[in-house]
């Protein structure tokens, strides 16, 4: 069975943006390296065309930013920006690995109550889930709704 909880935090998305991110060895690496040395914990990564993004709690913002700022500025990327007051959702389960459809199925009830959803990230079993930190209560309600009474109601068997 699926289960949602929520940082109960805001979040803070730390976000990098060049031309060669996908093709850049190591990018990773290099730039999460700084900030476990100044002890800042990643809760989330994401990693798209032409940025890459780390989740890290809002409170640790500077400390990040700060930690990174110098590699920024002396590689070949365009920058680097932030986004504060973000909410974070986790729906964990094995539903994502046996049933076709879950993330739809999940986003649905959010785009019904006009949530926007800022980002997404996902594992094996588990979809991150990064909206307006304003908005988490209510969608941990409707999720934690929705998910046991609507999204995975089974028929009885005759």
């Amino acid at each position: 069975m699926l289960t949602v909880k929520r940082y109960k935090r805001p979040v803070a998305c730390v976000s990098i943006e060049g031309e060669k991110v996908r093709m850049t060895p190591g990018l990773l690496a290099r730039f999460s390296k700084p900030l476990a040395d100044k002890g800042v914990n990643i809760y989330a990564i994401s990693h798209g065309e032409y940025s890459f993004s780390f989740f890290v709690d809002e409170a640790e913002t500077e400390k990040a930013t700060l930690a990174i700022s110098d590699l920024v500025a002396k590689s070949a990327y365009e920058g680097m920006s932030i986004r504060r007051n973000i909410g974070m959702l986790t729906v964990t389960g094995p539903e994502f690995i046996n049933r076709p459809g879950t993330f739809k199925k999940i986003l649905d009830p959010l785009a019904k109550d006009k949530l926007n959803v800022l980002q997404i990230t996902s594992s094996y079993d588990s979809l991150l889930l990064f909206l307006d930190f304003k908005n988490l209560e209510k969608a941990f309600s409707i999720l934690n709704k929705e998910i046991p009474e609507k999204i995975f109601k089974t028929k009885k068997k005759k």
